[in-house]
């Protein structure tokens, strides 16, 4: 009786320590199946990062090349132009310019919505219509580096072209005489836009830089209100001024002479930025509004701005190349420019589905969209890259077509496979129980390829007058 209870022990221990080792061995099992999956993910992630940087880095797919700098640059800037390009010509494939054999993937490019509510609040802009705007124009020795002042021109022709044409505009400009560092000029009395574009349009354009170091910004504001005061004579009309500047103040009353400026170099220009800021409220009149411009400029020369701004119920604005025209048409036209959103979808249409589809990551990044050569807006770049059984055996076949290389290769087949060619394109296609599911090539030779039940399958692809993929 004894040695039969032993027995069943030993019959019970040895059932709990293969059920153990089963229970061991399924988890081992597990986590390297967890572990492949996530390798796996890692590769597509990888995969897709190279097609993103490569689709909004280089020239030849998206990317748009800066001029106004001193290096050339793409810097994440898609090209609107060939963007629209790029929509209509890969709608159901891969481009040219960055294509993978092994994976396939689609791009979702979204330009988003800049719109907002305007508000006519302390340091909003001014409604259009009857406004008399004098607008201060820096166009000293600074502007005439990595193309500034052609932006800077092309900028103010914009302003002019966003303001209502019951405004009246006046231009103030530095550096008018050449024996006086600190010296503005009116080159343009108020003048009624509506009617008179043209003559503005011609005196904005006529606009060059000084080989001179002054930023009268303190004398400017003096005429700025000189004018507002002497020519805005309509007690209805609303007051402004506007000034676009890349430099700090050095002409103020501390430190001119009336032959020059302490210069940008000279421990003054402290003292200028100071005097300027405190103030300005005794040089422009209660009720007039500053809107002030920092063009690419340093921290001493934006807090400078930003106290003019703050100090009269205006506003401060940062401007780079991209965004100097918008900034301008904003000021000008009394909120920003209504951009509709605009979507663009290019790269592989139709993927693996069920089982045949193996793994799919999605990542996001967000771009500029240069719309022309002035205005950019803000994107964003989907891309979601796919691996299966669909993807793998159209890249073999396109990578043959296209290199000439014969190629063997080991697939599995989920579903009922084959080749079909419709309207000049060539497709692989599956047959699924909802019905026919097809993904195009880039390969448009003639496809010699046998209609395949699902199973494993040692292949051969071959590229002559015809292409050929043998079992």
């Amino acid at each position: 009786m004894k040695a039969q209870t032993s027995l069943l022990m030993k019959g019970i221990y040895l059932i709990l320590i293969a059920v153990t080792i089963f229970i061991v061995l399924n988890q081992i099992t597990n986590l390297n199946l967890y572990r492949v999956e996530e390798e796996k993910n890692l590769e597509l992630k990888r995969a897709a990062n190279n097609v993103l940087e490569t689709l909004v880095g280089s020239e030849q797919c998206l990317g748009y090349k800066e001029t106004g700098f001193a290096e050339p640059t793409t810097l994440r800037v898609i090209d609107y132009k060939k963007l629209q390009d790029f929509s209509a010509k890969y709608s159901n494939i891969e481009p040219d310019c960055t294509r993978s054999f092994e994976y396939r993937y689609r791009v979702r490019i979204d330009k988003l919505n800049l719109t907002r509510a305007i508000m006519q609040m302390p340091g909003d802009i001014p409604f259009p219509g009857n406004r008399d705007i004098v607008l201060i124009f820096d166009n000293s020795y600074s502007m005439n580096s990595q193309g500034k002042m052609n932006a800077a021109r092309q900028a103010l022709l914009e302003f002019i072209k966003c303001a209502d044409y019951t405004d009246r505009l006046a231009i103030i400009k530095f550096n008018g005489d050449t024996s006086d560092y600190c010296k503005s000029e009116e080159v343009l009395p108020l003048t009624l836009v509506g009617t008179n574009r043209s003559q503005i349009n011609g005196i904005a354009a006529g606009i060059n830089t000084h080989n001179l170091i002054g930023t009268p910004l303190y004398s400017s504001l003096v005429k700025a209100s000189s004018i507002l005061s002497n020519q805005s004579n309509s007690s209805d009309r609303i007051q402004m001024i506007v000034i676009m500047s890349d430099g700090q103040e050095n002409c103020c009353p501390l430190c001119s002479s009336p032959t020059k400026c302490c210069g940008i170099d000279n421990p003054c220009v402290n003292r200028c930025a100071n005097y300027i800021c405190s103030s300005v409220n005794q040089i422009v009149p209660p009720g007039i509004p500053v809107y002030t411009i920092g063009f690419m400029v340093n921290a001493p020369a934006e807090a400078e701005l930003k106290c003019i701004a703050n100090k009269t119920n205006g506003k401060y604005f940062y401007a780079d190349m991209s965004k100097l025209s918008k900034v301008f048409c904003e000021i000008a036209g009394g909120k920003p420019e209504e951009e509709k959103p605009e979507t663009w979808y290019f790269g592989v249409q139709n993927h693996s589905l069920g089982d045949a589809l193996k793994s799919t990551v999605a990542i996001s990044s967000a771009v500029s969209i240069r719309m022309t050569d002035v205005k950019t807006q803000p994107g964003l770049v989907t891309i979601t890259i796919y691996s299966g059984e669909l993807e793998q055996l159209s890249g073999i076949i396109d990578k043959t077509c296209l290199s000439g290389i014969e190629i063997d290769g080991q697939i599995y087949l989920s579903y009922t496979t084959y080749a079909k060619s419709q309207n000049d394109k060539n497709y692989i296609c599956m047959s699924y129980k909802n019905g026919e599911f097809c993904s195009m090539l880039s390969c448009t030779k003639e496809i010699v390829f046998p209609k395949l039940s699902p199973g494993s399958y040692k292949i051969k692809v071959i590229s002559n007058e015809k292409l050929e993929v043998r079992v």
